[in-house]
């Protein structure tokens, strides 16, 4: 069995799947912007914690000095036009970052997101990826992979169910197992 799965399209999914840097063109020249890495987190998280403390936007700014490779200074003394063009760039090169939580999706303190980070990270090792590969792979990446391989492992309980009920022929308990199996594979469609 196959469930649809709605596209954003060939080249969106390329891009955040390769982790595609992103061009783009300022006042002062031509700046790429790279999706950040999952081992620059730590760092962002960091200065994350720091800015609570304190205020400003400095996770922006260390944001793009992780992406772009600018220092702090060229990027602060950047003109508005400038700063937008490259917090496009950034959101584009970053969308795992930038995306909203759905509406209400707020997590008490301490709380663990079922299928979060830790759970994609833990898949991707279980498939054979070392933590060092995945050092080096983008959030979207991470993301991505994870998300594929939680859709391929509910189409297989759903084949495997059927193959067992194949085996076996009871009809309503069959077919409301199939419909849970079906509706858990298009959430994460």
């Amino acid at each position: 069995m196959q469930a649809a799965i709605p596209r954003k399209g060939l080249r969106a999914e390329l891009e955040e799947l390769l982790g595609t840097p992103h061009q783009v063109v300022l006042s002062v020249g031509a700046v790429t912007v790279t999706p950040l890495k999952f081992g620059d987190l730590p760092e962002l998280l960091a200065c994350l914690d720091a800015q609570q403390e304190a205020s400003g936007g400095e996770v922006f700014s260390r944001l793009l000095e992780l992406s772009t490779g600018l220092e702090a200074d060229f990027i602060s003394s950047l003109g508005e036009e400038d700063l937008r063009r490259l917090l496009e760039a950034s959101k584009a090169a970053n969308p795992s970052i930038y995306r909203e939580a759905p509406a209400g999706a707020r997590m008490r303190p301490g709380a663990q997101a079922k299928g979060g980070i830790m759970d994609s990270v833990a898949l991707l090792i279980e498939s054979g990826h070392t933590l060092e590969d995945i050092k080096g792979y983008t959030l979207s990446q991470i993301e991505c992979l994870g998300l594929a391989h939680a859709r391929l492992e509910a189409e297989r309980r759903i084949n495997e169910v059927c193959l067992a009920r194949a085996a076996q022929a009871d009809g309503k308990g069959f077919k409301n197992t199939v419909a849970r199996l079906e509706q858990s594979l298009k959430r994460l469609s």
